[in-house]
């Protein structure tokens, strides 16, 4: 069965950040309460998020952020660094929306499928993933790495780097051969630390 785009938010509970992330970040000693107002106005007059001008001015780093909001919002946290990937998993989203909307479903369970997800607010992305994908989202902030290298272990490559990386010719030797014994590995790691199993 499909879950429609309402049934997702309704159950998620999402909406949009918070007001009170910048009363959660003075409590848990990010932010200084004389600094929050500034914030606010700077985040209100430059049409950012107050958690993206926060990470700007590094005051706070992103996965600090993600962490913040995980509370806030009930959703877990995935962390790159330590997750084990089923290798299955993300092929229950297309390739197209995993790269346009940075997620990756790291396993599936009884409740439905687990997305590490860049924005696990945007509710737009969540809505195209639903249309989409004929199963219960189950979205989840990420911290400890990059979701786009995550995303390219997954999937492998994606087209414009692999022409490109072709073009390069016997200077790196055969393409598929090196792609090959990459996907031969068990289990196979990223630099940033992520194991799928195989």
């Amino acid at each position: 069965t499909t879950t429609t785009m309402d049934e997702t938010f309704d159950r998620l509970g999402l909406s949009p950040i918070p007001t009170h992330l910048g009363g959660e970040l003075v409590r848990r000693g990010y932010l200084e309460a004389g600094d929050l107002a500034d914030l606010l106005a700077l985040a209100f007059r430059t049409g950012q998020r107050l958690g993206d001008v926060v990470v700007a001015r590094k005051m706070l780093s992103r996965d600090d952020l993600n962490r913040c909001l995980a509370d806030l919002l009930g959703l877990p946290v995935i962390d790159l660094q330590t997750v084990v990937l089923d290798p299955h998993a993300a092929e229950l989203i297309p390739e197209a929306l995993a790269r346009r909307f940075l997620v990756l479903a790291i396993r599936s369970t009884d409740e439905g499928v687990v997305l590490a997800m860049d924005d696990p607010t945007a509710q737009d992305h969540l809505a195209a993933l639903a249309i989409a994908c004929p199963f219960t989202l189950l979205p989840a902030f990420t911290v400890g790495g990059d979701l786009r290298e995550a995303i390219n272990l997954a999937y492998g490559l994606d087209e414009h780097l692999r022409v490109a990386i072709s073009s390069l010719g016997t200077s790196i030797g055969t393409t598929e051969t090196h792609m090959a014994a990459m996907a031969e590995r068990t289990p196979i790691e990223s630099p940033a630390g992520i194991i799928v199993d195989n």
